[in-house]
């Protein structure tokens, strides 16, 4: 009970029920005793009920498996849940001692000792020893979605769940995968303005979950692409540009520098400048908004030797073979004075 009001003693109060909030959690309530009965219909009699909490917010069930319960049996699970709501079971609470209740097949939730006389609520498909607030017809709950399963414990599983006005209650367990769905869009924008994506249709189910996770996948196989395509396009452009320098002629060295270039395109490109320069020593040096990364090809044997004194004075990393060396270092303000180390070792 909740209330902002400040109680003066003696005073006089009148208690009376939010029958709006205490019609959506009769909603829960009811279709937790459906989802139990389903889950064991469908999963197995082993199933039993390890916790439950319901609000006028939804539902949540714990229950034990065997296993990881996959998602056709989620989605067949919450299907016999709202055939059962479709088949308009009156909703029957009587009084009756324990054994009889047990007999008429009702089940004892917990393992504490019942007192002779029980409370059973029964449903037609469901039958429960329960105290708790219910629908009076199955047919009020409206309708069932499961939002989420998640493993809790060894072999005990969790279900959140909304009934009622699924369309808009399952919005909430969207929410997370939307998120993801826009972060990734955003990047596959940027690559390709003119792509174009459009969410499915949300029908207040499990399968508006499956849906997003496929619509995910779909994205992030589209952003791979999008990406390769980028460093393809990347690529060609910075070896069609190598390719149309023009060099003279008996040149000892010659440094080449890029920015935001990849590792990957530097060594396509040195191999491919070294067979137009014909110099006697080449360098390929790249600065990045993370890093500087420098490539050395060497006829004289050097390139090994020469980022090793690159290391030496400015405590960069880096190696390689006397032929061909690689290094670099994420201090980017240190790119002129390396630049300028790399002209005064190869004069």
């Amino acid at each position: 009970h909740h209330t902002k009001h400040k109680f003066l003693l003696h005073e006089a109060v009148k208690a009376s029920i939010d029958c709006d909030r205490r019609f959506l959690i009769q909603q829960n309530h009811s279709a937790t005793h459906l989802l139990q009965a389903s889950l064991r219909k469908i999963l197995g009699s082993h199933v039993t009920q390890q916790g439950s909490y319901v609000s006028d917010k939804g539902l949540r069930f714990d229950f034990n498996n065997f296993s990881n319960v996959d998602e056709t049996k989620i989605l067949e699970v919450e299907a016999l849940v709202n055939s059962f709501i479709k088949q308009k079971n009156d909703v029957v609470v009587s009084y009756m001692n324990y054994d009889d209740a047990i007999k008429k097949g009702a089940m004892a939730i917990f393992s504490e000792k019942y007192s002779e006389t029980v409370r059973v609520v029964d449903m037609g498909n469901s039958v429960e020893l329960c105290g708790g607030t219910h629908v009076n017809c199955v047919c009020e709950i409206g309708s069932f979605a499961i939002g989420s399963i998640s493993s809790i414990g060894s072999g005990i599983f969790r279900i959140e769940a909304v009934s009622g006005q699924t369309k808009s209650k399952i919005l909430r367990f969207l929410r997370p995968l939307k998120k993801e769905i826009k972060n990734i869009l955003n990047l596959i924008l940027q690559l390709d303005p003119s792509y174009r994506f459009k969410y499915p249709k949300v029908v207040g189910s499990y399968q508006d979950i499956l849906n997003l996770r496929t619509s995910l996948e779909e994205l992030r196989r589209v952003k791979q692409i999008k990406d390769r395509d980028l460093k393809l396009k990347i690529r060609d452009n910075f070896l069609a540009t190598l390719n149309n320098l023009t060099f003279p002629a008996n040149q000892d060295f010659y440094i080449y520098e890029s920015k935001d270039i990849s590792l990957e395109n530097l060594r396509e490109g040195i191999n491919l400048l070294w067979t137009k320069t014909k110099a006697k020593n080449l360098v390929c040096f790249n600065v990045s908004e993370k890093d500087i990364s420098f490539l050395v090809r060497s006829e004289t044997q050097q390139a090994s030797a020469i980022i090793s004194e690159i290391n030496l004075k400015f405590a960069s990393k880096g190696g390689g073979s006397k032929t061909l060396a690689q290094g670099g270092t994420p201090n980017i303000a240190l790119a002129a004075d390396i630049l300028k180390y790399f002209k005064e070792l190869l004069k």
